[in-house]
């Protein structure tokens, strides 16, 4: 063989090796470099680490600053949501703090399921009788876009309290019956009329309904009987 034969043969097999001490290696050796200073032109095995651990340095640094400032805001998400829900009062307890008429305005709720009627408003408390206002918005639409009987129902329920709580603060009481009847629809973006009448207030319990009405042309929408022990 000839020198230069030789010499090339001798290289190969130094790059062999090289090769696989770096496959068989702990992943601290690659962060000392020792095997790759063994040979500037050895190249990583496939399994070599390409993104070694960042433990300390301006990189570890700033990596912990930012998941401190993320937990610090988090926190303070969490304390506005307690604060706000501490703050906030249902129509019922509004009632009985400062009357019927308390009512007129946004309707007031604590959260949870009453929530979804956040955009209804109150337009007049009458002895026994209580009109409110309420636009279809997307949240309160089913999959046809109309006002979702789910939430009509829902309107049964408030809006009849609100009657009974106009002759009787201190009487929420509790629904025993709800039964509603649908005829129309309401589209996304319409306006909707509810007017909550008080039928009878017994000595345990009172009967309300409930007539929802378009806005725009004063077609019944649906009807509804609420019945509560109080």
């Amino acid at each position: 063989k000839s020198l230069s034969t030789a010499g090339e043969e001798k290289r190969r097999a130094a790059a062999l090796a090289v090769m696989v001490t770096s496959r068989d290696a702990p992943a601290s050796t690659f962060s000392s470099g020792s095997v790759l200073a063994s040979s500037s032109t050895s190249t990583p095995s496939p399994t070599s680490p390409t993104q070694p651990e960042v433990s300390s340095g301006p990189v570890a640094a700033d990596l912990q600053t930012a998941e401190q400032k993320a937990s610090s805001v988090r926190f303070n998400e969490s304390k506005l949501r307690s604060e706000s829900d501490a703050d906030a009062i249902s129509f019922i307890e509004k009632v009985k703090r400062f009357g019927a008429q308390a009512l007129v305005g946004l309707f007031a709720n604590k959260g949870g399921f009453d929530n979804c009627l956040r955009t209804l408003h109150v337009e007049r408390v009458e002895n026994g009788s209580v009109t409110c206002r309420l636009t279809v918005e997307p949240h309160l639409t089913n999959a046809y876009n109309t006002l979702h009987g789910g939430a009509i129902a829902t309107l049964v329920d408030i809006v009849g309290t609100m009657a009974v709580l106009s002759v009787a603060p201190t009487k929420a009481g509790v629904s025993v019956d709800i039964n509603t009847s649908y005829l129309n629809a309401a589209k996304l973006g319409e306006d909707v009329l509810i007017e909550g009448k008080l039928l009878k207030l017994g000595g345990r319990l009172a009967m309300t309904q409930v007539d929802c009405r378009r806005a725009r042309d004063g077609v019944l929408l649906a009807t509804g009987r609420h019945t509560k022990a109080i």
